[in-house]
């Protein structure tokens, strides 16, 4: 709160967050400057390249879910969402799925520990995934390389995190020109409109399967184009921070 209260400057990623600040804070500067798009950091691949280094069919419809899931209800939502696709040939992956840890104490655990960890065999139980051909769950970091290969391979992003601000998961898709599927919260909502992604509404089941319905649809059809990308340009966005640096310096 000393911070916030004594900044003389605010950087936002989007109106939503501007508006939501500039109230509680009328005495300092607001400004926006977007997430930039991450045209260094990953590889992109060509698809079917992709695929079949993944082992993925071709023909597929293949939803990727980049980020973490981080409880139990974005999982149960992702699947109910992927679920609802009425589409036979599709595949839904989650590489970073939520794990449930245990923690048991009990007198004697330490010693039995040395022949059976009895916390590590119950987390097997209870993280046991969903056994659907259709679908691909891990719960493993990805390292640039991998992420770049999914991210090549698959159709749709779809993110599932519906109380977040700001999502990186956004600018990521937009890197990849990968139509995403994200919640109409905070300054995501902004930017899926921007980037001609589809937006739904928070705690709403039925607005999720109309988006990714409609999103397999466009693709399907190939009657999808990513729109104002460079609005999220790293060279772009340099500028701009570059001239707000040089507005407010100047003054001081």
């Amino acid at each position: 709160n000393i911070i916030l209260n004594k900044a003389d400057v605010f950087i936002h990623m989007g109106k939503f967050s501007q508006q939501k600040y500039e109230s509680n804070f009328p005495n300092s500067k607001h400004e926006i400057i977007f997430h930039p798009t991450y045209n260094k950091s990953y590889k992109i691949y060509n698809k079917d390249y992709a695929r079949k280094l993944l082992g993925f069919c071709e023909e597929k419809l293949i939803v990727l879910v980049p980020g973490q899931i981080r409880s139990l209800k974005e999982e149960k939502n992702t699947i109910a969402a992927f679920t609802s696709l009425k589409q036979k040939n599709k595949l839904l992956i989650i590489p970073r799925m939520y794990y449930r840890r245990v923690h048991l104490e009990f007198k004697g655990r330490i010693l039995l520990k040395r022949i059976i960890d009895i916390n590590k065999v119950i987390e097997k139980i209870i993280n046991f995934r969903i056994l659907r051909k259709d679908i691909l769950l891990e719960q493993s970091f990805l390292n640039s390389r991998d992420l770049s290969l999914y991210m090549s391979a698959c159709n749709l992003i779809y993110l599932p995190r519906e109380n977040n601000l700001n999502s990186g998961m956004v600018f990521l898709a937009a890197t990849f020109k990968k139509l995403a599927v994200g919640p109409n919260v905070g300054n995501i909502e902004e930017h899926l409109k921007n980037l001609n992604f589809i937006g739904y509404k928070a705690q709403d089941s039925k607005s999720r399967f109309i988006a990714i319905n409609k999103a397999a649809s466009l693709i399907n059809n190939k009657h999808w184009e990513i729109t104002n990308v460079k609005m999220y340009s790293p060279k772009n966005l340099a500028i701009q921070w570059d001239n707000l640096c040089a507005k407010y310096l100047n003054k001081n």
